[in-house]
């Protein structure tokens, strides 16, 4: 009779066991599925953010006719054409939030290297407007700056629209995988 009872206890015991088990481990599946979802779905936030962006910027330069073309006028003392500054807070709050990790490194790399082309230009733009309130402003050497800020930022224009177009498919196909 004791032997029954102690054979009814272990087995209850036992079913009891296992079926913490089976829980704890089913919880532990779920949970981690779940977490992989939430990253997933933080990474296509990201860049979703990033092509809104891009495309914005990219919008930007729709006046090609002007884009790229800056030059200095010496004689009205006066740059001409167009240098729009490029806000990148989506990329920026990548960058801060530390979800930018959740890119590829390659994918990084190229992101990386397209935004600090545009914040290259945004420093030439932010020298171009403080120009005017520069001592060279009014001189010989003025011009030949201003020259230098024309040839230096043209280029870039059109190397950060290239660097735009090639990389949004990328993006797009980084939200699948």
């Amino acid at each position: 009779m004791v032997e029954n009872i102690l054979i009814e206890v272990t087995i209850q015991l036992l079913s009891t066991l296992v079926g913490v088990l089976v829980g704890f481990v089913v919880a532990m599946t779920w949970d981690r599925k779940k977490k992989h979802e939430e990253i997933q779905e933080t990474k296509n936030h990201i860049i979703d953010a990033l092509i809104e962006e891009l495309k914005t910027i990219q919008n930007g330069f729709s006046d090609k006719e002007k884009i790229g073309n800056m030059r200095w006028n010496g004689t009205k003392h006066e740059f001409q054409g167009s240098f729009p500054i490029m806000s990148t807070p989506a990329y920026e709050s990548a960058i801060n939030s530390g979800n930018f990790s959740l890119l590829s490194t390659p994918l990084q790399t190229e992101v990386g290297t397209l935004y600090l082309a545009i914040h290259c230009c945004n420093s030439l733009v932010e020298q171009i407007l403080k120009f005017y309130t520069t001592s060279i402003f009014p001189t010989n050497y003025g011009s030949i700056e201003a020259n230098r800020l024309c040839d230096d930022g043209n280029p870039r224009m059109f190397k950060i629209l290239d660097g735009i177009k090639e990389l949004l498919p990328k993006l797009e196909s980084a939200k699948e995988s």
